[in-house]
């Protein structure tokens, strides 16, 4: 098969990404099926840094309680609530970060932290779930959470986190040590919830597909020497999960895309039969 707008896996910018692969085959985990009964496994259980892939677990949370009633998506939301949720100096370069995309995607004035200039102003909730996805804003899954009854983050916490991140910029092994103590998982659970998320004829998944984007279907995430994503197109779905160092800077959908096109020369990069 070959998926829709996918690149051929030995071509350019794939190749270094190949030879790079290749050589750090531990620091990768790969599940991936293409739809016809084709699957390649490797490491497929070693728990490894989600960074911003888990962000499909509240987006199927969100619209299941939308489909049951539970939220209104055109429900206005005060933009301090929301902001609530961000107790960051920022979420990346300054004037640049998630939340501050987010707020200016939707015309709001912000600080170079991404702190909405005017707190009293009104947005969609399905805004708040749409900059989740398509911005990765890190205070939506936050607020979501909050407003499907999980525990929010409490003020011991919130001081916690704005300890850590004060002080920056800091030092590489201090950033790495940050990120290995986030959230982690699995490429096989990643590929399980991605496949539900693309087979499932639910309308709860119906909606969440929309959120993603349609065709592919796609989240990604990034961390200090963590990659990952979870990806789904022509019928066949991809998830994975890499740590290291010196790795190419490749579009990470056009890479899922590469996989599912041509199972056997990324099996036989990793060393493994599909």
């Amino acid at each position: 098969m070959t998926a829709k707008g996918s690149a051929p896996a030995g071509g350019e910018p794939f190749a270094a990404f190949r030879a790079w692969l290749a050589s750090h085959r531990g620091d990768v985990s790969v599940v991936a099926g293409d739809g016809a009964g084709c699957r390649l496994s490797h490491l497929p259980d070693v728990p490894r840094v989600l960074a911003s892939t888990i962000k499909v677990v509240p987006l199927l949370a969100y619209t299941t309680a939308v489909v049951a009633g539970g939220l209104d998506p055109d429900e206005p939301v005060r933009v301090g609530d929301w902001d609530a949720f961000h107790p960051f100096d920022g979420d990346g370069p300054l004037g640049a970060g998630a939340h501050h995309r987010a707020l200016t995607s939707l015309g709001i004035a912000c600080d170079e932290y991404g702190v909405a200039r005017d707190p009293e102003r009104l947005v969609p909730l399905d805004a708040i779930a749409t900059a989740m996805i398509s911005v990765s804003d890190n205070a939506a899954p936050d607020y979501l959470r909050a407003r499907l009854g999980d525990e929010a983050a409490d003020p011991a916490f919130r001081r916690e986190v704005l300890d850590r991140v004060r002080g920056e910029p800091i030092s590489a092994e201090a950033e790495w040590a940050w990120t290995q103590k986030t959230a982690r998982g699995t490429a096989a659970r990643l590929f399980a919830f991605h496949r539900h998320l693309a087979t499932s004829d639910t309308p709860a998944a119906a909606l969440a597909r929309r959120k993603l984007g349609g065709d592919p279907l796609y989240k990604g995430g990034s961390l200090p020497r963590t990659r990952g994503f979870g990806l789904s197109a022509d019928g066949g779905t991809v998830a994975v999960l890499f740590t290291g160092t010196d790795f190419p800077d490749v579009p990470l959908p056009g890479l899922g895309l590469a996989i599912l096109s041509d199972l056997d020369a990324f099996a036989w990069d990793l060393g493994v039969r599909r």
